[in-house]
């Protein structure tokens, strides 16, 4: 169908932003997260699947690996107008769907790997397990009812016998030489918004942007964007920026699926940025959220509708950056 597909023969990359969000530091920050599940607030990341929700369609706080490369590429692919099958619960009529949640789900099976080497849990665990395991999945079924998650997870790829050719990724699974036993303190620190900018700026302590220790959470920025139905299939670049220096594409942001009031989205921060800062100095942080869209194969109308999309300002509402 024409306009179905942003991504195409005649215009076969990705855009610069989603190819960050697709970047090995990305990946590595998704893969290096240390629980499943984080909780719906409080000082924790939202966790390698995301954050605990109370239904599928509420605010939740989405984790690196939904943030980034899957919330990305299917807006990548989602038409010139950025409103077609990938960035909708269509999806599935793009063939390319199928190759994309192959690769999520391929890293979710690394990092469990990862987790069982180093020791730590590959689920949720206690009540939280409880509640998720019993999630009813009604849309398929192996054997004609439905099933939860428990059954899967408990399953694994044994009932499905499959698994994947080794990958980007498979160096995390390995078992490290020293393991983490204990996380370090989570530490949470909130940007200042500025009204109408689209940003603000978060005051860190340099030792929060010290080099990280194998195993430690990575850092991340979260950022929560007041959302209505108008911003499906918008694009977003997160730039970075520290005490003054050239801003940095952290990340993007692609609202995915129905898109209607406050969404939290998870970006990795720069593993370098800050790095000169005296000890003991405050570092500005700096971190702006941009409206991008594709612009590849659309037509004068479409090309209209963009920018009249680009011109308004990301809404939002907060930011906050979490070290150990």
């Amino acid at each position: 169908m024409r306009g179905s597909r942003t991504v195409l023969r005649a215009n076969p990359d990705l855009d610069p932003t989603t190819k960050v969000a697709v970047s090995a530091p990305t990946i590595e920050s998704a893969l290096g997260v240390p629980y499943f599940a984080g909780s719906p607030s409080g000082p924790d990341q939202a966790g390698f699947g995301s954050a605990i929700a109370t239904s599928h369609s509420d605010g939740s706080r989405q984790g690196i690996l939904e943030s980034q490369p899957h919330n990305l590429v299917h807006n990548a692919m989602g038409g010139p107008d950025g409103l077609a099958f990938m960035v909708n619960f269509l999806s599935p009529v793009d063939p390319i769907f199928f190759l994309h949640h192959g690769n999520i789900d391929r890293l979710w099976d690394v990092w469990t790997r990862k987790q069982i080497a180093q020791g730590r849990s590959a689920l949720p665990v206690g009540a939280d397990y409880v509640r998720w395991a019993d999630e009813q999945f009604l849309f398929f079924n192996p054997n004609g009812t439905p099933t939860d998650a428990g059954y899967y997870a408990n399953a694994n790829m044994t009932i499905f016998d499959y698994d994947y050719s080794p990958g980007f990724g498979e160096d995390e699974a390995r078992a490290p030489a020293a393991v983490v036993a204990a996380l370090p303190a989570a530490r949470r620190f909130s940007a200042s918004i500025e009204a109408g900018a689209a940003g603000g700026v978060v005051q860190l302590p340099s030792a929060a942007l010290r080099p990280l220790t194998r195993g430690a959470p990575p850092r991340v920025a979260e950022i929560t964007l007041n959302l209505d139905h108008s911003d499906q299939g918008r694009r977003f670049r997160v730039l970075v920026s520290a005490a003054g220096g050239s801003p940095v594409v952290a990340g993007g942001i692609a609202p995915f699926g129905h898109v209607h009031g406050p969404m939290t989205f998870t970006v990795p921060l720069p593993e370098n940025i800050g790095a000169g800062a005296a000890a003991g100095a405050n570092v500005p942080l700096d971190i702006r959220v941009v409206p991008v869209e594709p612009a590849a194969g659309a037509s004068p109308a479409a090309a209209a509708r963009m920018a009249a999309r680009a011109a308004i300002p990301a809404p939002v509402t907060a930011i906050t950056v979490h070290t150990n």
